[in-house]
């Protein structure tokens, strides 16, 4: 996911190139691999390169409720702009103010996606992730997967201050 841009660099605003992308990643915040593949337009700008991808990404996720390992599939549209660390005309460094901090072209000409696709995808992720719609989790009382077997634990839990309306239902029947 490394992309050479020296030659982009020397040229004028406006100028393209396309890529395509076909690699793994790595979720730095969720310590896990991931694929990707599409395609990557790279834009020069006045001040550096334009970057926008158009991606889908695969990665391997434990259900929010029965903890099991599946695979998620979901579309990344990233734009960002990579600035330079030299700049390639007078060769002198480019300082960029730190609260910024972009994305930046290292001293070899090189863009590096992974960074980027990283943060995108961690984004992306749902906070509790299931593995189907129908995921019925787990007991809370003995761990059984739901989704495979039924127990017979009694979860249901009633509020002692609605006791006193549990037991009017109960009469009613």
């Amino acid at each position: 996911m490394n992309y050479n841009v020296a030659g982009l660099l020397k040229e004028c605003s406006g100028f393209k190139s396309m890529e395509t992308i076909d690699d793994i990643f790595f979720v730095e915040e969720m310590n896990r691999q991931a694929d990707v593949f599409g395609k990557v337009v790279f834009i020069r700008t006045d001040k550096g390169i334009w970057v926008s991808a158009d991606t889908v990404v695969l990665i391997e996720l434990a259900c929010g409720g029965c903890l099991n390992q599946f695979e998620i599939q979901f579309d990344i549209n990233m734009e960002e702009e990579f600035f330079p660390y030299i700049d390639m005309k007078n060769n002198s460094i480019i300082h960029v103010q730190p609260e910024d901090q972009p994305f930046r072209i290292d001293a070899d000409n090189i863009i590096s996606l992974e960074e980027a696709l990283s943060q995108y995808t961690f984004m992306k992720i749902p906070f509790s992730p299931r593995c189907t719609v129908q995921c019925r989790g787990l007991c809370v009382k003995c761990g059984m997967d739901l989704n495979i077997h039924k127990c017979d634990c009694n979860t249901k839990q009633i509020d002692a201050r609605w006791a006193p309306l549990v037991n009017l239902l109960d009469s009613k029947k």
